[in-house]
């Protein structure tokens, strides 16, 4: 008998295991959270502009002389413009003729809706024009949304008073920033 009061207890031990409730189920709450930021988009290839003779010491390409180039631009929320460079294509801005002779190479940004400027930068190669706004200037905020607008690319290239461009082919490059805000 003494076997007993040893079997009871493994008799109970083993009847709690058999009649234990079962695991409880587990829940969980998994959360996400993410954003959309403000995108721009240039949509299509941009049109180059013709620089065309104003006077003698002056390539136009705006409204007036020559033809603008043209960017059509899309974006979520508004935007700023930034002209980041006026820069040889072909041309030799830096050194040379072309520089000598170079006073100034202004590129303007204009809303081709209501022809108002929204970003400018200026270059002087031969570093005798006064920079109004030095390339890399962000122009004002364009409220958005916008939807297949475009935007105008004006270029002067000129000379001091009473000097004459040099004769040739002159080509230029402007880039364009776009910042979403």
């Amino acid at each position: 008998m003494k076997m007993r009061p040893l079997a009871l207890v493994a008799g109970i031990a083993l009847s709690a295991v058999a009649i234990s409730p079962k695991a409880q189920a587990q829940t969980a709450n998994v959360d996400f959270s993410g954003s959309i930021g403000p995108a721009c988009m240039i949509n299509g290839t941009p049109t180059n502009g013709t620089l065309a003779l104003f006077d003698p010491r002056t390539l136009l390409a705006d409204a007036t002389t020559g033809t603008p180039g043209n960017i059509n631009v899309t974006c979520t929320g508004g935007t700023t413009f930034t002209i980041t460079s006026v820069a040889n294509n072909g041309t030799v801005l830096n050194s040379g003729t072309y520089a000598n002779n170079i006073a100034g190479t202004f590129a303007e940004i204009r809303d081709g809706a209501t022809n108002t400027p929204v970003a400018n930068g200026d270059v002087s190669p031969n570093g005798f024009a006064a920079l109004v706004t030095p390339v890399g200037t962000a122009g004002p905020l364009q409220a958005g949304p916008i939807t297949n607008k475009d935007y105008k690319v004006n270029l002067s290239v000129f000379n001091l008073a009473g000097t004459p461009l040099t004769p040739g082919f002159y080509r230029v490059r402007v880039g364009v920033l776009l910042t979403p805000q």
